[in-house]
């Protein structure tokens, strides 16, 4: 197991330079926001506007703070995330603006080449002690709660990047629950499922017959 500590991550500016993110783990490790095959990264989004675009890139977002935001396609479709809300995959490559529901939020973000990687992201709440075991390829947790793994024991605070290894971990919320997200990175020869991307435009998502939106900036 390897821990790297919020405060150890790599502040940067956003692609299109609207606001900042930190860097939690890229691969190749180095690699730019041009030529990455997998990236994890926590943005705090402040304003409404434009998400960067990355060609061949599909992305997952989660919520990790504050009351949502609302995806807008360039089609005019949309889907909001919301608190308590499921990560939502999507295309990197389409044009989308997001529009805060009610003030600031702070966002994680989960990208993989098509082609050279696929990728899942799990939320989940836990109130007891469970057990989690490595996937088929990089496995991680993040998470907003701060909790404690039992073996090898370590305290885990919130943003804190775990790494697993070789084998599975015990853990246990520090309070009455901690959420967690659960990042897999898998390599595309190694998928089972051989998907050529998990994104699901938001051209699927219902056209709630709310006007599009048009971001700021």
């Amino acid at each position: 197991m390897q821990i790297i500590r919020k405060g150890d991550y790599h502040s940067m500016p956003w692609k299109n330079g609207g606001g900042e993110t930190l860097e939690v783990a890229v691969h190749p490790p180095g690699a730019s926001v041009n030529d990455f095959d997998w990236r994890v990264s926590i943005a705090k989004v402040a304003a409404d506007g434009p998400f960067s675009i990355f060609p061949d890139i599909d992305r997952t977002l989660s919520l990790l703070d504050g009351d949502g935001i609302e995806l807008v396609a360039e089609t005019g479709s949309m889907n909001e995330l919301q608190r308590g809300s499921e990560p939502f995959s999507f295309a990197a490559d389409l044009g989308i603006n997001g529009r805060l529901l009610n003030g600031p939020i702070t966002d994680l973000n989960v990208m993989s080449r098509r082609g050279r990687f696929t990728h899942r992201v799990q939320r989940r709440v836990i109130d007891d002690t469970i057990s989690i075991q490595p996937g088929a390829g990089t496995t991680m947790l993040i998470g907003n709660s701060p909790y404690i793994v039992l073996q090898p024991k370590a305290e885990i605070q919130p943003l804190d990047l775990v790494i697993l290894t070789s084998s599975e971990i015990t853990l246990r919320p520090l309070g009455r629950y901690a959420v967690i997200f659960i990042v897999e990175l898998i390599p595309y020869e190694n998928d089972s499922s051989r998907r050529k991307s998990l994104a699901k435009p938001l051209d699927d998502e219902p056209d709630f017959g709310r006007p599009l939106h048009r971001a700021m900036g």
